[in-house]
């Protein structure tokens, strides 16, 4: 048996001027690793999209593209250290741990291994299904057999799922 760590944080709007947009939104991680290295899925911006129109097709288009596993080891760590927090808007990490079997362990290292290659990024919406192999941040590991908290990928569920089922609140590592 292993263990694997979800991370993740429900965004803040009011946050979003002077921050990355995963602060305004959120973000789920999984680390293998007890917490030293935490991957999210992400989409992959095409070259011959601007920064605008990318986020315009993501949001408001709901439109697919190639997904892609980041290092957000530094994001969680910073979210975990208050760096955006601004008076009473603050963002809480939350770090729920899970055992998996030997197979489960190692499709998670499969996938970390090739980046999530092959797989395709969706913003989730509460009236359009993902279409087969289209994850988010929140439903990618699902697809190794790691138990989801929440299917539906909507942080504003994720989160409170995590914490019902026994997710704490994560510290910077020292």
């Amino acid at each position: 048996m292993h263990r694997v760590i979800l991370y993740g944080f429900q965004g803040n709007a009011r946050l979003a001027k002077e921050n990355p947009p995963l602060i305004a939104k959120g973000h789920i991680g999984l680390s293998a690793d007890n917490g030293q290295t935490i991957y999210g899925f992400a989409p992959t911006k095409p070259n011959e999209l601007s920064d605008k129109e990318f986020i315009f097709l993501l949001k408001r288009k709901r439109q697919v593209f190639d997904g892609q596993l980041i290092d957000d080891t530094k994001l969680f760590h910073q979210v975990a250290a208050g760096k955006f927090n601004k008076g009473s808007r603050e963002l809480e990490l939350y770090r729920l741990k899970q055992t998996v079997d030997d197979t489960t362990f190692a499709k998670v290292l499969q996938q970390i291994e090739k980046r999530g290659k092959g797989s395709k990024y969706m913003l989730p919406h509460e009236n359009i299904s993902y279409l087969p192999n289209t994850y988010n941040c929140a439903t990618f590991w699902g697809q190794t057999g790691v138990i989801l908290p929440e299917k539906s990928g909507i942080l504003r569920d994720y989160i409170p799922a995590m914490i019902n089922q026994g997710a704490e609140l994560a510290i910077v590592p020292t």
